[in-house]
């Protein structure tokens, strides 16, 4: 991805998932943020990096995009997460929330905190309506802004 375009909207997500042990796990978490619904590579999609820490459990998988398509990739990605990461036997010395349990969104180019907060926003809604239509059950979510530009929410 080249950020020397004229007006290129860049920002980043640094997708905190509850999975650092299984990597198989946490490489199919990272190639469904670069994926189109068509399943082609998005190719203006990048994954910059992959952190894992095994005794916490936990990654952080950094993503960026322009504005305009970060929020695609996010959303795709905390899908498979919810899919692939088993909440009941998830173990680690790091507090978590859920699969995914923090997505801030940063400005890089072009963009600004609030335009970040609000694609925060409307795709951690979005989230939550894909995760009830898949599940086909009910579940209440309690939202917590964590910043401008970023959201945690528990599952309850």
């Amino acid at each position: 991805m080249s950020s020397c375009r004229v007006g290129l909207h860049l920002a980043a997500c640094l997708l905190n998932i509850s999975e650092a042990r299984k990597k198989s796990i946490v490489e199919n978490i990272a190639k469904a943020a670069l994926l189109e619904r068509n399943g082609q590579r998005h190719p203006e999609v990048s994954v910059l990096n992959v952190f894992s820490d095994p005794e916490y459990n936990r990654s952080v998988i950094t993503i960026a995009a322009s504005i305009d398509e970060l929020g695609n990739s996010v959303l795709a990605a905390c899908l498979e997460a919810f899919q692939s990461i088993d909440m009941e036997v998830q173990e680690g010395i790091h507090p978590c929330l859920g699969a995914v349990d923090l997505i801030p969104i940063y400005p890089l180019s072009g963009v600004g905190v609030e335009e970040c907060g609000a694609v925060a926003r409307i795709y951690t809604f979005w989230s939550c309506y894909k995760i009830v239509q898949k599940s086909k059950v009910l579940i209440s979510f309690i939202l917590v802004i964590n910043f401008p530009y970023g959201i945690r929410f528990v599952m309850a």
